[in-house]
């Protein structure tokens, strides 16, 4: 009986994990998600997902290959080691060497949204596209720039922190430590956090977000906003414009500096608002240098679950060489 190489993606999230069983076209012969028990420490976390992985190991027909984690934060892609992963809060895990001494299988390990991007220059949005930018809007902003069909990582590896641009000085502190990012105006906790603090101020105003969130004014999220927006609440819809205008400065900014032939937006925040999409082409070509829009498309994610997954996944077949991905 014919078997089909595979690799396995693993999306380690804060608060849960998908895994994905990845032929060579991307395809997602098989998935599970479970819960990531960060209390548990990392060794638990190891445990389960050696337990799945051992199950995909025995799945018929499929031969895998490699394995590739993506991960929120600073990693050190030739050794494996996850630095830093607030969401996990983990420092200096060796989890790439782990995986290998417990799997004997090529590891890769990469940043999550580095990953998702290039799940999408691979079977996505960005399919064919040599210069592309991914922007990845949801609790906080991240981002992917490939160019003349590279991934660009920088000198340590900390390329695409893109949410981390400061555009105001001395404006609201961000998770980072420092103040004015770009997060702080349209990252998901940013929207939560300035949502409610509009709210309060004036309540009269607002009665449709209180109304979407139960009055439960210390639990509003981006969702109970963009749906006052939906419903063409007046007051919501002027808390979403600045929101919309630094999305668009944003983007404007990373357009003039790299020249993609198109961006690609996803995330939750897109998810939840995509009218944002349109808002933000708009936005651009109005305010970008007419040569960076000239043959510049923005488009909607196409793998908005499992970018992740098939991009890590990808990267660890292109580890092994078993077939050029695009």
């Amino acid at each position: 009986m014919q078997t089909t190489d595979c690799t396995i993606g693993i999306d380690l999230g804060g608060t849960k994990t998908r895994l994905g069983v990845v032929d060579f076209l991307g395809n997602v012969l098989e998935q599970i998600t479970i819960p990531t028990n960060v209390d548990d420490g990392y060794d638990a976390i190891f445990a389960d997902l050696i337990t799945v992985i051992k199950k995909f190991r025995n799945t018929p027909n499929s031969n895998i290959k490699a394995l590739g984690v993506a991960v929120a934060g600073q990693v050190e892609a030739v050794s494996g080691l996850i630095k830093f992963a607030p969401n996990l809060y983990w420092h200096d895990v060796p989890f790439g060497q782990m995986l290998h001494d417990a799997t004997q299988l090529p590891v890769v390990i990469a940043n999550d949204v580095r990953s998702a991007t290039y799940g999408e220059l691979c079977f996505g949005a960005g399919k064919g596209l040599e210069d592309i930018i991914c922007l990845f809007i949801g609790t906080g902003i991240g981002g992917g720039i490939v160019s003349k069909g590279s991934l660009l990582t920088g000198h340590n590896n900390s390329a695409g922190e893109v949410g981390h641009m400061v555009l105001s000085i001395g404006g609201l502190p961000c998770t980072c430590g420092n103040r004015g990012c770009w997060e702080t105006l349209a990252g998901g906790w940013a929207i939560s956090k300035n949502t409610q603090t509009a709210v309060r101020k004036d309540p009269q105003a607002a009665k449709q977000i209180i109304l979407n969130c139960g009055g439960k004014i210390d639990q509003i999220t981006p969702h109970h906003l963009f749906d006052a927006v939906k419903d063409g609440d007046l007051y919501a819809t002027s808390l979403m414009k600045p929101i919309e205008e630094s999305l668009i400065a944003g983007s404007t900014t990373l357009i003039n500096a790299f020249n993609p032939e198109s961006l690609i937006l996803g995330g939750g925040i897109i998810e939840g608002a995509p009218w944002l999409v349109s808002t933000i082409e708009q936005g651009v070509r109005l305010q970008a240098l007419k040569s960076a829009t000239e043959k510049l498309s923005v488009v909607r994610a196409q793998h908005l679950k499992n970018a992740a997954v098939i991009g890590i996944a990808a990267m660890a077949m292109n580890k092994i060489r078993l077939t050029v991905w695009q």
